[in-house]
């Protein structure tokens, strides 16, 4: 199966960035930084395996530098 490209965009709350401005700096760090290939491969393992998106999420950040 051949996935179209992902192309990702953050959506984030007004009143989140009010309370939390720093969230958009965080994003903003990840623009460019993931592959369709690791997009496709994250959103499988949540879609597809039923993992739960944090725990995904985490783990990718992880293995990848980005959190400790």
């Amino acid at each position: 199966m051949i996935s179209p490209p992902f192309y990702a965009a953050p959506v984030v709350r007004m009143d989140l960035l009010a309370k939390a401005p720093k969230v958009a700096d965080i994003l903003n760090q990840l623009a460019g930084k993931i592959s369709n290939i690791d997009m496709a491969t994250l959103n499988y393992a949540v879609d597809g395996k039923k993992l739960e998106a944090e725990a995904v999420a985490k783990d990718y950040l992880k293995n990848n530098g980005r959190i400790k």
